[in-house]
This record gives C-alpha cells, structure tokens and sequence, in this order.
C-alpha cells in the first residue's frame, strides 16, 4: 500500500466531506502540515453547505482547491445514491490525475467512499477520521441481506457491510479529537489526536461568517447555547421537553440563551423557552460559534457532536448532557462523556 512508502515533503492530500463537521476537522488536519498541498472535496450531504464553502474559499487559504459537487440534500433515495456513485468515480480519476499522496475519509460505511477506497488504496494512503459521536457511542448498523446485495449492485463486490464508522479495514490510522475517548473497537488503530489549536487560529473568520446570519448583534452576549433533538423525538415523549426546560432553568448562565435546532428540521419547531432565548441559524457549526463567541459558558444538549467538540475547542465552558432523558443508556457514550468531561443530568431529578 502506498502508506508504506516514506513521506514526501511535498504530499498532497485529499478530505472527502459531506458536512461542516468534517470540513472544519479538514481545516484543522490540513493546517498541521501548512507546506502540503491541501484539496478539499465536498460531496454536500447537508444544508448550508454553500455559504460555507464560499466563506472557506475567500478566507481559509490552506486549501489549495475546495471542490463542492454533486449535492444530494434535496434529493430522492435513488438521485441520491447516484449521485454519490458520481462522486466516487469524479474522486477515484481525481486521486490518480493529480497524483493524491493522502486520503482522509470520514464515513466509511457509505458505498461512495469504500469504492473510493477500494480504487485508491493501491495509489493513496488511507486515512479515517471521526465522524463525530459515532466514534465513541454503541451505534452499530444492522444489515438486510437485501441492503446488502442493492449496494454490491450499486457500487460493487468490494462493498463491505461494516457495522462500525472506521472498521472498514483500508486504513489502519484514525484522526480523533478525543484519542482516550473512542470506542473499543477503534482502539486496535493508530490514534492521531486532531489539534484544535488549529482551527482556533480562525476565529476571526468564524465572527465574519456569523456576522451575516443576524445574530451578530447578540453574538457576545450568549452565555448558554442548547442543542435540542430532531422535533419528531420530543413530540414522541411528552415529558421530554419539560425535563429540558427544567435543566434549562437550573443550570444556564445569566445572560441570553441561544437555542439551536436540529439541522435537518424543515421548519422551526417554535418550542417556547422563554423571553431571554433567541434562535440561532441552523446553518451555522456549532463550532464556529464556539470559536466566534467568549461569552459562552454552558452547553447544554443530549447526544449529539456538538457537546465532543465544544470540549476539543475551548476548556473555559460548562458542557452537559441531558441524554439520560431518551432512557437510551449508552454505555460506551457515558463513559466517554466522562473522559472528555461532559457531566450527566437528568430533569426527573430535578426537585
């Protein structure tokens, strides 16, 4: 494998990224090595994608091409499993025509990037990184034989029906922002921790990128940011907002609180938190808004990345979690949030 050979001090590397998360590990993973050569690929996955690949374009100078193709957030089932496959094979000539030294892939379950993989391990090393919470919760996927055969159809007989984000086995090096954290079956890899100072560095392109959201008026006056879950979840347990608001009200700090929905809600869900609450655009990362804002001291949120990663980015706020409310105790999460030092609590034992 191509991994074997020694580093050139000229490499070039490839991110292949469908969300913000993975373009801003990208920005951090690129800026360790600032005299590579650095291309950013995006097959868009999520909305807000644009915005931010512009913003990346004009003020992230690291890359040397951001790429933004085939975008599959508006489409049907079937558009969009041919438009990954377009991906795959546009990344594959990609990684031979210009010679790709590198590839950092973050979903490795996905048929598009295994057939990337599979084409390119004989030209590239390939490198996993996180995707977020799945590299330290218990999610595992479970496969029909009928999944199964409709992807080796798709993209091939090298389609591997993986249940773990980084067990694909075409890499044996993985990027974390937590190394002490990651679940056991990730441990037999080579864990390279992801350096947050590199992308604190950017703050002030974070503040330029919110500043045109309409909330940089209230940007340095957040003192706690909520994460909710998807609306469908809440509506399905009754008292799962009112333990929120409860844990709301006894652990925010004083000043305004942000609340940030779920990315994938079509509309706004319109939950009534009270006066001094506002909403902050889905379409902006979670991180940016740590790096943007000094004010913030508490984060509040269930499962989700954003709760790992305020804790990769700043040591100064306090960062809890009201999973135990989705009575989904998730061992391997738990005891991650404790080695990252994320405190559990719960509104039913709130008096």
């Amino acid at each position: 494998m191509r991994g074997d050979k020694p580093q050139k001090s000229n490499m070039k590397n490839l991110y292949y990224a469908a969300t913000p998360y993975h373009v801003i590990l990208s920005i951090a993973i690129a800026e360790e090595r600032p005299h590579q050569k650095h291309i950013l690929y995006i097959r868009s996955g999520s909305g807000g994608m644009s915005k931010l690949v512009t913003s990346i374009k004009s003020d992230i100078p690291i890359f040397n091409s951001v790429i933004k193709k085939y975008d599959i957030s508006k489409r049907g089932l079937n558009q969009s499993r041919l438009r990954k496959a377009q991906a795959a094979v546009d990344l594959i000539k990609r990684v031979y025509r210009d010679d790709i030294d590198r590839l950092f892939i973050f979903n490795d379950i996905s048929g598009d990037a295994q057939s990337i993989m599979f084409f390119s391990q004989m030209s590239a090393e390939i490198c996993h990184v996180e995707d977020g919470s799945a590299a330290y919760n218990k999610s595992s996927r479970n496969w029909t034989m009928d999944n199964i055969l409709a992807r080796k159809l798709l993209f091939g007989p090298w389609w591997r029906p993986i249940k773990v984000l980084g067990t694909s086995g075409y890499g044996d090096k993985i990027w974390v922002t937590h190394p002490s954290a990651v679940r056991d079956e990730l441990h037999q890899m080579e864990k390279l921790q992801i350096n947050p100072d590199n992308v604190q560095k950017h703050s002030q392109w974070a503040r330029r990128y919110i500043k045109n959201t309409g909330i940089n008026t209230k940007l340095d006056t957040i003192s706690t940011v909520v994460f909710l879950p998807h609306s469908s979840l809440i509506s399905e347990k009754a008292q799962y907002l009112t333990n929120i608001k409860s844990i709301l009200d006894n652990y925010s700090s004083e000043g305004k609180t942000g609340i940030k929905y779920h990315p994938r809600e079509q509309e706004t869900p319109g939950f009534n938190f009270g006066s001094n609450t506002f909403e902050i655009p889905r379409e902006i990362p979670a991180e940016l808004l740590y790096l943007a804002s000094n004010s913030i001291e508490t984060v509040l949120g269930d499962v989700s990345t954003s709760l790992i990663s305020a804790l990769w980015l700043r040591n100064d706020i306090r960062v809890i979690s009201y999973a135990l409310n989705l009575n989904d105790h998730d061992a391997n999460l738990f005891s991650a949030f404790d080695k990252i030092g994320i405190t559990l609590v719960s509104g039913r034992d709130i008096e």
